[in-house]
């Protein structure tokens, strides 16, 4: 598995994510998935859709017309996730890989979306999963209202692995709120796995590869301090095992039992 630095993969991620309009009325955040199909929350556009008058926009490929997919999409709150596609293709070429996780997933996260209209890239980590919205998972990276539909990246497996829904009130939870998890929308639509397969293999190529060798540097002094050791140990090995070589001697006389642990040479008859 690569490791890589939040920080140098954000400009990456920012790409991919945009402001989501119904006309010129910011509604929330969404995100491409593929060259042309794009995911937010359902609750950002049930009671606007009207695929005449939706939009998304960022500052890389500024205002895009995009229609809902109503047969890939999701109504359920407790899923709550709408499928959207570019009516005119581009060529986008920023994108997110999808990621399953379960209850053994509480890592480093990261979430990118547009909190109060402002792109903000926001750290934090996965807290739970509540037996209440299996479909979800707590965290600490929703912060406020503009960024429901974004993606929540998670560091291990460098996956978009949640869908930005739901911050708790501050009477309840302090910092904390609610992701979709896309486990539902795989087995609803087929063709999702095919196309995230070659989401991943293009994201995968196009990860800094400066923390790829500032890694590598690490990993190769690792290993020198490694090599050390072990020439060290060998040394070791090798002392203790030559004075500990010692000969039994009898002597004829006397039948006394004797160690001959001196060094000795090979003579020539």
């Amino acid at each position: 598995m690569k490791i890589v630095d939040s920080n140098s993969t954000s400009a990456l991620l920012e790409r991919a994510v945009f402001k989501l309009l119904v006309g010129e009325q910011f509604k929330g955040t969404a995100f491409f998935i593929s060259p042309d199909y794009l995911l937010t929350a359902y609750h950002c556009i049930g009671d606007f859709i009207d695929e005449h008058e939706l939009y998304v926009k960022n500052a890389t490929y500024g205002k895009l017309h995009v229609r809902f997919e109503r047969d890939k999409s999701f109504k359920n709150h407790e899923i709550d996730i709408a499928v959207l596609k570019l009516v005119d293709p581009i060529l986008i070429a920023d994108y997110l890989p999808l990621g399953l996780i379960n209850g053994n997933h509480k890592d480093e996260v990261i979430a990118i979306g547009y909190p109060a209209e402002i792109l903000s890239v926001i750290p934090g980590r996965i807290h739970g999963f509540p037996e209440k919205y299996p479909q979800m998972f707590f965290n600490n990276v929703m912060k406020a209202e503009g960024q429901s539909g974004g993606p929540v990246y998670h560091l291990a497996t460098q996956r978009v692995v949640g869908l930005a829904l739901n911050v708790y009130r501050p009477e309840v939870v302090k910092e904390g709120g609610l992701a979709g998890r896309f486990d539902k929308l795989f087995e609803q639509w087929q063709e999702l796995t095919m196309l995230n397969q070659q989401s991943i293999e293009k994201w995968e190529e196009r990860l800094p590869k400066d923390q790829l060798m500032k890694w590598s540097k690490w990993y190769g002094i690792v290993i020198g301090i490694i090599i050390v050791l072990l020439v060290i140990g060998f040394i070791f090995s090798g002392k203790q095992k030559t004075e500990g070589d010692c000969s039994p001697i009898v002597d004829k006389t006397t039948g006394n039992v004797s160690l001959d642990c001196s060094i000795g040479t090979t003579s020539k008859d």
